[in-house]
């Protein structure tokens, strides 16, 4: 069987998927392909296809279980405790996030008391902590005990609404806290884990000495892509970004990692380093840089897949990309199948595999003579990118950057210089300032640019359109559809009669007119919109 971690892949999302669903869901899935695998397997004469046929099954069941076991074993960690006052004893396991008015905090608890008795719980919980002049700041590893009331989020409060409990979830937070800060005590010891400190360490040193070497939002937006870190970024800054199509700018993926990986190339070569040791410091560095942007999504698949590269240089075997991705995808799923709703690991590789799929063909279909190579290159990643994430990202947030083609025309150029150049300014800052002061004036530059053009893209009239959210049918009638028109016909040259092409618009269309004015039953919503109860 070619490619044994793409079903591998698949079968573990679809067996998290089901158990995300619910219990019934997943027993009648999970009835249905042992029924069609286990016959299967038994009169199979071939070996390789019983073991294949054997590990899709045990990835289907094994993601499943393991979602429904961690999610119920995280949901009811603290829920004995709900509404009760309480004395928690842990350790702040992340670094605080600064709000306006207030700092929070990821607490992994060690002990509980309440009324009188005490319990070991090892969880998360997030506590909440109003910020004013003089208020002391709680640092990674710090031993903490907090007085107050555990209270465990809400789900979808309304229909279609924000569901802040799975979101919790999604980093195995359990319940949350509020508490004044003269209310926390300070501990005897500690709890840390060297890389996470050194990772925030240096972290905080690259966000500083950009933050000592150029203006405020011209800051905020080169920490966001270098590394990440957009907690500097204003809300009307970020929401410029989305609607002028370049939010990836400011998320670290595989761009980020190759102009690591290449530029240490070419100097390892110079210094004429062995391929063995370049490469094995290389992925040293990879880790190091995974560490300090926080564990992310994208950064995690786009270091894996480096990683994979890398190692099969060293082993002397060639990766097949599909095969890396898969890779990527079990890794982070079994580690965490919460990961699978994260909107980031979606649109990393939803966009990545699009690239892999549609790059090729659409740069062919773009490759004019009128048309420069590095035009036709933008475009062609950009609409293929676009093409993967477009009804992901109208699933979070309801609108399509139509302008994004013109403003990623404009700033993707300036990216991979702008980028490096950052790199070495907080290298140099490391040595001295002024040095790197001067070559800030330079990215100083080129950022007013980005900025400019994501201010005036998304101005434009109808730069954005508002949608409504995408249908489960829609949504897969539109990836199979640009799945089949962008790779499987062109890269196996399939030659369908027109009839074909009609009827399969012909249906489409009578699904969605069907499902239009096929009459529903009436359906009362109970909305609670905070003081009493609202009904649609």
């Amino acid at each position: 069987m070619k490619r044994p971690l793409l079903l591998f892949s698949l079968f573990l999302i679809a067996g998290i998927y089901i158990a995300h669903i619910g219990v019934i869901a997943l027993y009648i899935a999970t009835a249905v392909i042992m029924l069609i695998s286990i016959p299967v397997i038994f009169h199979c004469k071939d070996k390789k296809y019983t073991i294949a046929l054997s590990s899709i099954l045990i990835f289907f069941i094994v993601g499943a279980a393991e979602f429904t076991i961690i999610n119920k074993i995280n949901s009811d960690k603290f829920m004995e405790f709900c509404g009760e006052e309480v004395r928690v004893t842990g350790f702040i396991c992340s670094e605080p996030d600064f709000k306006q008015s207030k700092t929070i905090y990821t607490i992994k608890t060690d002990d509980i008391i309440a009324k009188g008795k005490s319990y070991k719980v090892n969880g998360k919980l997030l506590l909440t902590v109003p910020f004013k002049a003089g208020t002391r700041v709680f640092v990674y590893g710090m031993s903490i005990i907090v007085n107050g009331k555990i209270n465990i989020p809400d789900g979808k409060r309304v229909p279609g609404g924000f569901d802040y409990k799975s979101h919790l979830l999604k980093s195995g937070i359990s319940a949350t806290m509020y508490a004044q800060s003269d209310s926390i005590e300070i501990g005897n010891s500690s709890s840390v884990n060297p890389l996470i400190k050194v990772g925030i360490s240096l972290r905080k040193r690259i966000t500083n000495t950009v933050k000592l070497c150029l203006p405020k939002e011209q800051a905020s937006l080169l920490n966001g892509m270098l590394i990440g870190y957009t907690q500097d970024m204003s809300e009307e800054m970020a929401n410029a970004f989305s609607d002028a199509g370049l939010s990836h700018l400011t998320a670290v993926s595989g761009m980020n990692i190759a102009f690591i990986v290449f530029p240490l190339l070419f100097v390892f070569k110079k210094m004429r380093l062995s391929q063995k040791l370049s490469n094995i410091t290389i992925i040293g560095i990879l880790i190091m840089f995974l560490f300090i942007t926080g564990f992310s999504p994208s950064v995690a698949r786009a270091v894996i897949m480096a990683v994979i590269i890398l190692m099969g240089q060293l082993l002397k075997r060639e990766t097949d990309i599909f095969t890396s991705i898969s890779f990527a995808v079990i890794l982070l799923l079994i580690y965490n199948p919460y990961t699978l709703f994260d909107i980031g690991f979606q649109l990393s590789f939803g966009a990545t595999l699009s690239l892999v799929l549609f790059y090729k063909y659409l740069k062919g279909k773009l490759d004019f003579k009128f048309l420069p190579s590095f035009i036709s290159d933008i475009l062609a990643a950009t609409i293929s990118a676009q093409m993967g994430v477009v009804l992901i990202s109208a699933m979070y947030f309801n609108k399509i950057s139509i302008i994004s083609l013109l403003s990623n025309l404009l700033v993707v150029p300036l990216v991979e210089v702008l980028t490096i150049l950052g790199i070495v300014m907080v290298i140099i800052g490391q040595i001295s300032i002024v040095p790197a002061e001067l070559l800030g004036l330079v990215c100083n530059s080129f950022l007013s640019f980005i900025l400019y053009v994501t201010k005036i893209s998304s101005q434009i009239p109808f730069a954005v359109i508002k949608i409504a959210t995408p249908s489960i049918p829609g949504f897969v009638i539109y990836h199979t559809a640009i799945l089949y028109l962008f790779w499987l016909r062109p890269t196996y040259n399939i030659k369908l009669k027109p009839r074909y092409y009609v009827i399969s618009i012909f249906a489409i269309l009578l699904l969605f007119v069907g499902s239009y004015f096929f009459p529903k039953d009436m359906r009362l919503v109970f909305i609670d919109v905070g003081e009493g109860i609202h009904i649609l």
